[in-house]
C-alpha cells in the first residue's frame, strides 16, 4: 500500500454532502436520498396557465373584422374597440403574467 495523499476538490454542497454521507456509511453508499427541489413551484405553473389563458382570450378577441360584402367598406368592423383596445390589453396582461410566473421565486 502506498501512502500517497489525493487532493479532492469539492465544487458544490451536494458533493460535500455526498462525501460526508459516504464517510459515515460503511459501504460508501449514500445513506439517505434528498428530495429534488424543482425550479418552478405549483404557484408558478398556476400563474403561467393564467397568463396563457389571457393571451388566448386576447387572440380570440382580435379575430374578426370580415366585411359582409366585398363591395362595401365598413371601418367600424375593423377598427372596433374590441379589436383595437380590448384585445391588446388582454395580450399584454397575459405576457406580463407569464413573465411574472417565470421570475416569481
Amino acid at each position: 500500500m502506498s501512502d500517497k495523499k489525493t487532493k479532492r476538490v469539492i465544487t458544490s454542497k451536494t458533493q460535500a454532502r455526498h462525501q460526508i454521507s459516504s464517510k459515515t456509511n460503511l459501504k460508501g453508499h449514500i445513506s439517505q436520498l434528498e428530495p429534488v427541489q424543482f425550479l418552478f413551484q405549483k404557484k408558478n405553473f398556476i400563474y403561467l396557465g393564467i397568463g396563457l389563458l389571457l393571451m388566448v382570450i386576447g387572440f380570440f378577441l382580435m379575430a374578426g373584422g370580415k366585411m359582409p360584402s366585398p363591395d362595401v367598406w365598413d371601418s367600424s368592423l375593423i377598427y372596433s374597440k374590441r379589436i383595437v383596445v380590448l384585445s391588446p390589453i388582454f395580450l399584454l396582461s397575459g405576457l406580463g403574467m407569464v413573465a411574472f410566473s417565470i421570475f416569481k421565486k
